[in-house]
């Protein structure tokens, strides 16, 4: 859901994106936390410094704006406080329920780390303090429900051009994936790469069958959700943060 964000910003011709820069360095690299894919001599050496630096190449691009989303748990590690203060943070959540139901479809091991919501608290707190107000909050299924509104908010928002081209694509396909990004990113995505617009929400699922340990995470990560809800902004999008860097 978060990526169908993500794919939505791409429309706007004022942004260049680049999507979540530090997934090889939280699974490949030598500051890695997992080793849950495996090694990959093409990504071996690739550090903090080096996903930093894609996320400044892009400023060589001709938009004015440039999007990067990424999930708080890959990113908490590695970025510092000069970096957060360079980026404006939009904070995506999802309730836990659905985050789990999708991690046990693909990632049925997930620890309390990727499952992500501490990250995102400690993420949000840190900004907050940093900046000295907090960042806006976006609920998924609100913005699944209204998604032009949501869109509309966030580009006056950010000085970027809303089009129509934005709820709309005709392929969801984010970028060819190399072979190491078969499983940490390529099967992930297929929802999106197989829709052409923002698919509308749908309903929790009744039960999910968790072992006691999963059942504790979801305990923990509904409080930190339900503190982000009341923070949200109403009627507007998978643990993920949003950023912006203004390369002015």
């Amino acid at each position: 859901m978060s990526t169908a964000f993500e794919k939505a910003i791409s429309g706007s011709p004022d942004v260049e994106i680049v999507h979540e820069p530090f997934t090889d360095c939280y699974y490949f690299g030598p500051q890695r936390r997992s080793k849950r894919y495996g090694d990959s001599v093409t990504v071996e050496k690739f550090d903090r410094y080096a996903a930093m630096e894609l996320i400044t190449n892009a400023a060589n691009a001709t938009p004015s704006k440039i999007f990067f989303k990424e999930l708080a748990f890959q990113a908490f590690h590695y970025v510092d406080n000069d970096f957060m203060l360079r980026i404006a943070n939009t904070f995506i959540i999802r309730h836990p329920a659905r985050v789990i139901s999708s991690l046990l479809r693909l990632k049925p091991d997930f620890t309390e780390e990727e499952l992500g919501f501490h990250a995102l608290n400690d993420l949000y707190d840190r900004v907050t303090s940093l900046t000295g107000k907090p960042p806006s909050v976006i609920e998924g299924e609100q913005f699944r429900a209204n998604p032009q509104k949501t869109l509309k908010s966030f580009c006056s928002n950010h000085g970027i051009r809303y089009t129509n081209d934005m709820l709309n694509w005709g392929s969801g396909l984010l970028r060819p994936w190399l072979p190491h990004e078969v499983e940490s990113q390529k099967k992930w995505h297929a929802t999106l790469e197989n829709s052409q617009t923002i698919l509308p929400p749908t309903s929790i699922a009744s039960s999910i069958e968790l072992s006691q340990k999963q059942a504790k995470m979801y305990t923990r990560a509904r409080e930190i959700y339900d503190k982000m809800l009341n923070l949200s902004t109403p009627q507007t999008a998978e643990l993920s943060i949003g950023n912006i860097l203004d390369r002015s």
